[in-house]
């Protein structure tokens, strides 16, 4: 698998100078480790941003990410926002939970899931990536078709 980054550091095939239609942020899950980008749900949506991590990083860093997108020239109140938690690293989630709920995130978990509007579990794995470690193809397209069904709910 071939990770390709945009200017802004995240993975993508383009830089984020656009307002997306929709904006991912999150773990390893989202930034689509072992499967081509097109193949990761957020690579299957159009006009996206792309803000999921990999590697070294907890629940606070996407919430830092987060935050700095809602201050940002990218933002729209009219964006799909979405946010994939980690299960590590949950002391804070409560807290960030209840303020993206109030912000209109639609939110899956991979570990507990919080009581506040728009929480959803992660979609189970049914297919594995090249390392066998995250989710494959099958798994990406089963969250894609979830997330599009749920953004023309929320």
């Amino acid at each position: 698998i071939n990770y390709e980054f945009n200017q802004q550091g995240f993975r993508s095939p383009v830089d984020f100078d656009f307002i997306p239609d929709y904006a991912f942020f999150g773990n390893s899950l989202v930034f689509g480790i072992g499967v081509a980008y097109e193949y990761t749900f957020p690579g299957m949506f159009n006009l996206s941003h792309n803000y999921g991590l990999a590697g070294s990083y907890n629940n606070d860093d996407t919430f830092i990410i987060i935050e700095n997108y809602l201050n940002s020239d990218a933002y729209s109140s009219s964006t799909k926002k979405f946010v994939c938690w980690t299960n590590r690293n949950e002391e804070n989630i409560d807290v960030y939970s209840k303020r993206l709920s109030q912000e209109g995130f639609v939110q899956l978990f991979c570990g507990d899931l919080m009581p506040y509007k728009n929480c959803f579990r992660a979609v189970a794995n049914v297919d594995s990536d090249v390392s066998g470690t995250h989710m494959g193809i099958k798994t990406h397209s089963a969250t894609y078709r979830m997330l599009r069904s749920l953004s023309q709910t929320y």
